[in-house]
């Protein structure tokens, strides 16, 4: 890095100039007030600082930048006080603040108000009328609008850069991680205050021996919300000739002892009603210790391709579909249990059209392909969920659930490569029962016992049929024109592990973890030729697998905290045996035992901010799909095997290195570093040819990754705007094996981005940003760099107080040479009929009427060119109605 880097740092570090405000909080009798919040908006009403008075009743807000400034006073049955003002120097006196009890006078002359609530320890609360704006639609479209939240595309909700874990409902997890089935889906009315509730923990015995880190949204409902049944409508619709349409429906209730949820969507505008489904089933809920988790990561391969999915722009562009979900969901809480139940059905089906141009060269082969591509893939998937929570008393509890679906997918795709017609039907299924019981007991006030045991079924059998041409060359067999494959892959797992642990005081603790883990998998595949009328089969020579994997792990893992002043360390030493049996197909047996040694460094001062060094030295199991020795045919052309015939285990060590500064929510910069490398891992042996390629599982050097990091965020008073400008650079090294020559690749990104949002009070706003991406990727054979720009500009319009206007700008221009610029322009508008709950919408979607966009994708030996189908300019016009 040159000089100038290192000046560019040095002014973003310097730029956040911060102040100090003092003060004094007391009753109107003169009594001084201990524990008073005193919170310190920026002149977009967001919170930038906050303090609490001490047993004097004065308090000290530091490190905010100057400026126009709200401070508010709140303190529980005490009236809240909030006053402007403008900060235009370093220190200030504000002097006594006189609090006085909800029925009596503001003594001082500031603006009494109500509306927006105590930030206390490890809550942030927000009044949900502060915040609405008239066009939402749901609770997600209200969540967006607080301080610091983000919703990306799969309704995975972020406040600032930390992922949000669960929502609730008044403190109830209805949908574990997978809430954007509830937050799109909720009516926005219903809801009087969000909370955000940092260190949140599903289990309350845990609450104060140790912090979570996990991050969770509490809907507090409307009085008029509770005990009754309430919901809303959502009825939409393009014209004939576009024959797309939505309909969403919900009916909920909830109360202290009952909550029950009913929801049905229907679309067939692109929106994938089943991603919150695949997080619901995953259920990935992490935080700082995962005392109750074990197994998360055993669930089986995809093991062929059948679809391929869309990962570069939102549904509403691309996703063909036909999708259907419904939803039964019910929390019965009695005197000392709580029962869970939860059934859902949906039916998706999707579509996805893609043209691809292939240009192949490692020197020695040389070839161009070309390929038109309809995907199409039928999802019918059952979910249920069964969970029953019983404390025994007030120091142990017990919880045992029961998680079971089925999903069956039907595919049928068509593809034209080069000339040649190619047809695949097939199916595919999932069945998973998992049952886990977790106990949990409070010894005493710094200690705390958790055991968590684990079963999991799982079969996945695969069955399709493909008709290709060119199978006749691959096997040196004219006759072969179809090619028949069958796979079925199924699992056992069981886990038990369990934790002691001891908060030694507020700034020490250890814990012990203790565990065993054992999976067996078979897997079964087999393929064989078909002759033109499907009447002669061909058995085939390396096209049958059997293979059975079995592994018992034991584990132990000692972990040690501890605070002093302003510094922390955290120390970890898991130890692991692996006993690993690869049978049938295989006759080997591995013991291995392995240290994965883990230390975390952090220094932390309001005014320097934070910088926190890592080190952790990972040990990396292998799965079972790297073992098979045969072939499977994986769909569009591709073959794999491996040549692995004794179970491995990888090591590699990962160092960070962060440093972060903040002035509130709209002043901060961070920096990161991450070094990764591995002595060797899992590579690829491939061999392509012009028709179709084989890659075979080998050991390979092991890659090696640097990627450095630096975010500025900062509020520009003169133009009320927030900047935010993000830069990183990654360098990826890894290597394979191509037509039996070794490859050394090596992959540079270099990306910078900038986004502004404004803050007016008025008429309208505006956000726009860009990213700009330089990209390199070369080898010993081939050397290509392509730049990928893709910018936004949205203003938003406040017509009347009924009525808003969104304009929406995209820009995309994907692998610079040959690739084409796409342009998208998208309105929203939103009329609230007055004195009703009735909101009518009009969105108007690729004005443009874009039929395509271009992306390109760099390997080490090859070139590969998109055009992605996209669905055309349509306007949906509609009704929403909560009751």
């Amino acid at each position: 890095m040159n000089k100038s880097f290192f000046i560019f740092i040095f002014f973003l570090l310097s730029s956040i100039v911060y102040s100090q405000i003092t003060g004094i909080a007391k009753d109107d009798k003169g009594v001084l007030l201990p524990n008073v919040n005193i919170i310190l908006l920026d002149s977009i009403q967001e919170i930038e600082a906050f303090a609490i008075s001490d047993k004097n009743g004065e308090f000290k807000i530091d490190d905010f930048s100057l400026g126009n400034k709200t401070i508010q006073i709140k303190k529980a049955s005490y009236q809240t006080l909030e006053e402007d003002l403008i900060i235009d120097r370093k220190k200030i006196d504000l002097g006594d603040f006189v609090l006085v009890k909800e029925d009596a006078i503001a003594l001082k002359e500031v603006i009494v108000k109500a509306d927006f609530n105590p930030y206390r320890k490890d809550t942030a609360e927000f009044d949900a009328a502060k915040y609405r704006t008239g066009k939402e639609m749901n609770v997600e479209d209200l969540i967006k609008n607080i301080p610091g939240a983000t919703v990306d595309k799969d309704g995975r909700i972020k406040i600032g850069k930390k992922e949000v874990q669960s929502v609730l409902v008044e403190g109830e997890d209805l949908f574990n991680n997978g809430y954007s089935i509830l937050t799109q889906a909720m009516n926005d009315q219903s809801v009087a205050k969000i909370q955000v509730i940092n260190n949140h923990t599903k289990n309350k015995l845990t609450k104060d021996i140790y912090d979570t880190d996990a991050l969770a949204i509490n809907l507090i409902l409307d009085d008029k919300a509770k005990n009754k049944w309430n919901g809303s409508a959502t009825l939409a619709s393009t014209s004939y000739v576009e024959n797309r349409h939505q309909v969403r429906l919900n009916l909920m209730n909830f109360s202290k002892k009952r909550k029950i949820v009913s929801i049905y969507n229907y679309n067939t505008i692109g929106f994938d009603e089943m991603k919150g489904v695949n997080y619901l089933i995953k259920n990935q809920y992490t935080s700082a210790y995962n005392f109750d988790l074990i197994g998360t990561n055993k669930a089986l391969p995809n093991l062929v391709n059948l679809y391929q999915e869309n990962y570069q722009f939102e549904d509403n562009r691309t996703n063909f579909n036909n999708d259907k979900i419904g939803v039964i969901n019910a929390i019965n809480n009695f005197k000392s249990s709580k029962l869970h139940i939860l059934g859902l059905y949906n039916r998706i089906e999707k579509n996805n059209y893609i043209d691809e141009i292939e240009s192949y060269n490692d020197n020695t082969i040389q070839f161009t392909n070309t390929q038109k591509s309809h995907w199409n893939k039928k999802i019918d998937n059952y979910f249920t969920k069964v969970e029953w929570n019983k404390e025994f008393n007030s120091t142990s509890n017990f919880t045992i659930v029961n998680r079971s679906y089925y999903l069956k997918e039907i595919n049928e795709n068509n593809f034209l490569f080069n000339s040649n017609d190619i047809s695949l039907k097939g199916n595919n299924a999932t069945t998973s029962v998992e049952t886990q019981g977790i106990y949990t007991n409070k010894i005493d006030s710094a200690k705390l016992v958790t055991i968590v045991a684990k079963h999991l079924f799982e079969k996945r059998p695969y069955q399709f049929v493909e008709s290709n041409p060119i199978f006749g060359e691959i096997f040196s067999n004219p006759q072969i024109a179809h090619l028949n494959q069958m796979i079925d892959n199924k699992q056992n797992y069981l886990g038990l592990k369990g934790t002691f642990f001891h908060k030694l005081s507020d700034k020490e603790n250890y814990y012990l973890t203790v565990g065993t883990e054992y999976q067996n998998v078979d897997l079964n595949s087999n393929f064989y030729g078909l002759n033109n009328d499907f009447s002669t089969q061909m058995h085939l020579s390396d096209a049958m697998n059997n293979l059975s994997f079995q592994q018992n792990k034991v584990f132990i893992h000692p972990a040690y905290s501890k605070e002093w002043k302003a510094f922390r360390l955290n120390l970890g030493l898991p130890i692991e045996y692996y006993a690993t049996s690869l049978t049938n197909d295989l006759d080997d047996k591995t013991n291995r035992f392995t240290l994965s040694p883990k230390i975390d460094f952090s220094y932390e001062k309001r005014k320097f901010g934070k910088i926190g060094l890592g080190y952790n030295y990972r040990v990396i199991p292998t799965s079972f799909e790297v073992y098979y020795q045969e072939m499977i045919y994986r769909g569009n052309r591709q073959f794999s095997k491996s040549n692995l015939t004794a179970y491995q285990l990888f090591g590699g060590s990962q160092f960070n290195l962060n440093y972060s500064r903040s002035r509130g929510l709209n002043n901060e910069i961070n920096l990161s570093l991450t070094y990764q490398f591995q002595d060797k891992n899992v590579g690829y042996n491939s061999i392509f040819q012009p028709n179709f390629s084989i890659n075979n599982n080998i050991i390979v050097e092991g890659a090696e990754m640097w990627m450095p990091s630096v975010s500025y965020k900062y509020f520009w008073i003169p133009i009320k705007s927030k900047i935010q400008i993000n830069t990183s650079y990654t360098s990826l090294k890894n290597s394979s094996i191509v037509n039996e020559k070794s490859i050394r690749n090596h992959f540079s990104s270099y990306t910078i981005g900038l986004e502004v949002k404004s803050g007016f009070s008025g008429f309208w706003n505006y956000e726009l940003g860009g990213k700009f991406s330089f990209n390199r990727n070369e080898n010993q054979f081939n050397s290509n760099e392509f730049r990928n720009i893709d910018a936004f500009a949205n203003v938003y319009f406040n017509l009347s107080k009924q009525t808003t206007l969104d304009v929406n700008y995209e820009f995309y221009n994907f692998g610079g040479q040959d690739q084409s610029s796409t342009n998208f322009l998208d309105l929203k508008l939103y009329h609230k009929i007055p004195n009703s709950k009735i909101k009518l919408f009009v969105l108007a979607n690729n004005l443009l009427n874009n039929k395509s966009i271009n992306r390109n994708m760099i390997t080490p030996t090859s070139e590969r060119f998109f055009t992605q189908r996209l669905l055309p300019l349509h306007i949906l016009a509609g009704i929403n109605f909560n009751f």
